[in-house]
């Protein structure tokens, strides 16, 4: 299902579904949290005026989600200028996630917040913010299984006569990325992955090319192990000065040394590495490796 979904920006003419999208998303997430009175007394239309005026706001970036040509899910996101100690610049925040209640839990959220986080890291922002209600569960969960964290900020706030406390959420756009490209370099340095020719097949684009700092040309094929036996578990390696860089949406150029130490040898290996990953449909995979020998 997820395939079949697609975020897209949206303009003013949108304002009466996103509205649509909205209300029935705060009547079925909120019931229980916010008064029922409160909640069977929103309205769409209302709900529209006050979007004419976010609309009007440049800096308010809005989207769309769709199956089918069906809007199904919206979000706002914006930058950040209520949050202290930081450059308005450098943070931008989800102000509004919203999804019909019969399409939660088959990706759209995740396709949204990836559809802003794309947008966020074309223009170097750094991190991304949101506000939850502290009572809001289901929703604490989901930030949490995209990758942000509490920051440790509450705010009272009231809704429909209730008094309630929200929470502040964070994610390091940066480190996010950095952390997911460098795990996937690790699991390829393990003896029981190099192995493994579904494992691999997880990691490596078919027909990846590796120039070894061997100087051996290696050109992955589908059902390939790198390994036929687990002579590699005779070495420890280590990843130091790991960085990446964003080269576009979708292709990460990751540089690193690695050292290779064998436990029968007190003589340490140490390489330069690049290798350049390509996501499709949001799972990353090696496209490109290379390893230059460093000479001592």
């Amino acid at each position: 299902m997820f395939n079949q979904i697609i975020v897209r920006k949206a303009g003013i003419k949108d304002a009466a579904i996103i509205s649509s999208i909205g209300v029935s998303s705060w009547q079925a997430a909120y019931r229980g949290i916010i008064s029922d009175a409160y909640l069977d007394s929103l309205s769409v239309e209302k709900k529209e005026v006050q979007l004419a005026k976010s609309f009007a706001i440049p800096e308010n970036q809005f989207a769309v989600a769709e199956i089918g040509n069906q809007a199904v899910g919206m979000m706002c996101f914006r930058p950040d200028y209520r949050k202290e100690n930081i450059k308005e610049q450098d943070c931008w925040e989800i102000e509004a996630i919203y999804v019909l209640p019969q399409y939660w839990r088959i990706g759209i959220g995740r396709a949204l917040i990836k559809y802003a986080f794309r947008h966020m890291k074309s223009i170097n922002i750094n991190s991304c913010g949101l506000w939850v209600l502290v009572e809001n569960h289901r929703a604490r969960k989901f930030y949490e299984t995209i990758g942000f964290y509490p920051s440790g900020i509450e705010r009272p706030i009231s809704i429909g006569g209730k008094e309630l406390i929200e929470m502040h959420y964070t994610i390091d756009l940066n480190d996010m990325l950095a952390k997911k490209i460098y795990n996937m370099e690790m699991q390829l340095l393990r003896p029981e992955v190099r192995i493994s020719s579904e494992k691999l097949a997880e990691l490596l684009w078919d027909d990846m090319i590796e120039f070894c700092s061997s100087g051996f040309v290696y050109q992955y094929k589908k059902n390939d192990a790198i390994e036929q036996c687990l002579n590699s578990s005779t070495l420890k390696w280590k990843i130091k000065d790991f960085k990446i860089k964003c080269l576009s949406d979708d292709i990460i150029l990751a540089t690193y040394m690695l050292d290779k130490n064998s436990y029968t040898s007190t003589k340490p290996n140490h390489s330069l590495r690049s290798s350049i990953w390509k996501s499709t449909d949001g799972k990353w995979k090696m496209f490109f490796h290379q390893g230059t020998p460093v000479v001592e």
